[in-house]
Order: structure tokens, then C-alpha cells, then sequence
């Protein structure tokens, strides 16, 4: 199994952690999620790009899929998708964006689109301030879906957890036709108007991830 999703996996279920729209992180969250049968052919990323003030070097970005077909995880280089906000800190450091496209080979006769998106980071952010992260998707001749999660600062410097759920309208992959996936993610960082306060969040590095959990259908 893949560290980070190992990792996501314990961490939901240790904490038992409720993700922003109402889905929760622990494995009861599945429901509604279509996998793949078992035996079928499974889904493999063939190429990943990507560009963007929080992806600067493009070979550190990972994407793969799970053993079952069922998750999509993103990965990024130590300090990628990295926001932070206070004191000293440039304005541009408050926002980090990543366009990444990826080249997928898809079982023959099925179909998915993404049932919802978790954040799986490190943060130390004063009372305060807040974390944006957004994911927006699509495939060449798609309409967009988009979702946004906030992660509210604690004053301690420790992992996180927090999602959306895209729902029944999301977007779905093309039968037959071998369609680039585009996503958009970016990770931004407020203090809500208070310039004393700090926050840093980052989504960059061997335990950090962005996790999509994908609903299969047959064409």
C-alpha cells in the first residue's frame, strides 16, 4: 500500500476525523464509492506533468494509483504546495498553486470520476488564520468540477486531515478515448485581515498527499 495512504488511513481512523460536506475519513466513508471488480484490469498512470508556483520542479510530483483501483494519491517534493502567512513573510508565500495533467490508462469498459478529495498535511497556524485548499478537475472537452476545504488554525504544529466531498455531478472520464486528466490544486493562506498573526501549512513531502477517492462505473 502506498506510505501516504497507509498513513491517511491511520490517521483517519485513529482520530476519527469528519471531512468537510459531511464524509468521514474512516473506511464507513466508502459508501457510494463503485470499485472496480475484482479481476479486472486496473488503472495506471502513464506520465505525470506539472507546473506552478508550488510545483516548480516537475519530477517531484508522483501520482499513483491503489492496489484496488480505488484511490488516486498525489504526491510533491519536500517544501512543494507549501502556503504561509505573518510577519516578514512575501505576499506571494501566501498562495501556492500546482496544474498538473496526467496520462491514465483506464480498464477497458469502465469509467470514474472523483467521489471526494482529502488533504493529508503538516500545519502549524496560529487561532486566526485560515488554510484554503481547493481542487479543480476535468478532461479535454469536460466541463470543471471544483471543490474547496478550510483547515482552521489550532496554535499547534502538527498533521491534518481535511476534505470535500465533488458528489453524484462530478465529472467523469470519457468511454473509449484516451483523454488527458487535468487538475488544478492550489493551497492558500489568510490571516483574515490580522498582520500579527502566522500560519504555515504544506502539503510537500514522504508523508504529506493529496488523496482522490474515485467511483467506477461501466460505460
Amino acid at each position: 500500500m502506498n506510505t501516504a495512504l497507509a498513513r491517511f488511513t491511520l490517521v483517519a481512523a485513529l482520530a476519527g476525523v469528519t471531512l468537510s460536506g459531511g464524509a468521514s475519513a474512516a473506511g464507513s466513508s466508502d459508501e457510494g464509492s463503485a470499485l472496480l471488480p475484482e479481476g479486472s484490469e486496473r488503472p495506471m498512470v502513464k506520465r505525470v506533468t506539472a507546473s506552478g508556483s508550488g510545483c516548480p520542479d516537475s519530477s517531484a510530483v508522483t501520482a499513483s494509483f491503489s492496489e484496488d483501483g480505488g484511490w488516486l494519491v498525489l504526491q510533491f517534493g519536500q517544501g512543494q504546495l507549501t502556503a504561509a502567512v505573518g510577519p516578514g513573510v512575501p505576499q506571494a508565500a501566501v498562495l501556492s498553486a500546482c496544474d498538473i495533467q496526467l496520462r491514465l490508462s483506464l480498464p477497458q469498459g469502465y469509467r470514474f470520476a472523483i467521489d471526494r478529495v482529502s488533504y493529508l498535511g503538516y500545519a502549524n497556524m496560529d487561532p486566526g488564520t485560515i488554510a484554503l485548499h481547493s481542487t479543480r478537475y476535468w478532461f479535454l472537452g469536460s466541463r470543471m468540477s471544483a471543490r474547496t476545504a478550510i483547515l482552521e488554525g489550532s496554535g499547534d504544529g502538527e498533521p491534518y486531515l481535511v476534505g470535500s466531498n465533488f458528489g453524484p455531478g462530478a465529472v467523469a472520464s470519457f468511454c473509449g478515448l484516451d483523454r488527458p486528466m487535468n487538475l488544478g490544486v492550489t493551497l492558500g493562506m489568510s490571516s483574515l485581515g490580522v498582520p500579527s498573526l502566522r500560519g504555515l501549512a504544506t502539503l510537500g513531502g514522504d508523508y504529506q498527499a493529496i488523496l482522490y477517492r474515485l467511483s467506477w462505473r461501466e460505460c
